[in-house]
């Protein structure tokens, strides 16, 4: 029902696909301006040399656990050109949209402005079945994975080799650094990582359970070294791939920058 739960401006009732093609069709009626794609262009590029990591040591480092950036870092690196990418609301799309370098053709996909958890864990086997010839990934928290995971079934059913790389915290840790970040809490000063805990679920047997492949990582020299077989194994296979990537708990997402978190007023009493 047009407008029953958002204002809209001009409401249109039809069919979707007649809807788009008649868009398109009208597209070329409005050709776009070449200064505007130059500007764009320009600003696009001096963001990508010029705008500064958070933690450009983390985003570098071979260490393990793995930092959530160094994960992202080896994702770009081992991915191929054409890859979609599905960013989960939580700290995984504030890890994606901050290191992730898009250059087209690859893509990147987000839901930023309702940020429902478990978007990422689903869509990304839509993405496979209507694309089944591009690699397609999701980034997803632990605690979306938990909520959603059973998706892996419907790829699997569906011969849709979707891969999943799940950021391993047992927490939402998204809610507990916020937490922490507005309400710190002197007297118990570890109270909101204690009270966001998953309950450390083994989510390997989880996803093997439904139909994946699923392999347990802790460095980036392990995902490195894993992503080829996943990569094959989900393209000319058809049969989803899921990464439990062990990540390193202390690593501040950049919502929550560490400095800021430090100066971070007490919780009142």
């Amino acid at each position: 029902m047009i407008g029953r739960a958002f204002p809209i401006a001009l409401g249109i009732v039809g069919e979707a696909g007649a809807f788009f093609r008649h868009l398109r069709k009208l597209a070329d009626d409005f050709p776009p301006d070449p200064q505007q794609i130059a500007w764009r262009k320009a600003t696009i590029q001096e963001l990508k040399q010029n705008c500064p990591l958070l933690y450009p040591d983390e985003y570098k480092s071979e260490a393990a656990p793995i930092y959530p950036s160094a994960l992202v870092r080896v994702l770009q690196e081992t991915l191929p050109p054409e890859t979609m990418i599905m960013l989960d609301p939580g700290n995984a799309i504030a890890w994606g949209i901050h290191c992730f370098t898009v250059d087209p053709p690859m893509q990147i996909h987000s839901s930023l402005a309702m940020g429902p958890m478990g978007f990422g864990v689903g869509s990304v086997v839509g993405a496979k079945i209507g694309r089944p010839d591009l690699t397609c990934v999701a980034l997803v928290g632990d605690g979306a994975f938990m909520m959603h995971g059973a998706e892996i079934s419907t790829a699997a059913q569906c011969g849709a080799g979707a891969i999943w790389v799940v950021l391993y915290d047992d927490n939402l840790l998204m809610v507990a650094q916020g937490q922490e970040h507005y309400f710190r809490d002197e007297k118990e000063p570890t109270i909101w990582e204690k009270l966001y805990r998953l309950g450390n679920p083994d989510l390997v047997k989880f996803a093997e359970g439904l139909g994946a492949e699923a392999y347990s990582i802790e460095s980036p020299v392990e995902l490195r070294k894993i992503m080829p077989a996943v990569l094959g194994r989900a393209n000319q296979y058809g049969k989803p791939q899921v990464i439990i990537a062990h990540i390193n708990q202390k690593a501040f997402s950049p919502y929550f920058p560490k400095s800021t978190v430090e100066q971070a007023p007490a919780c009142p009493k």
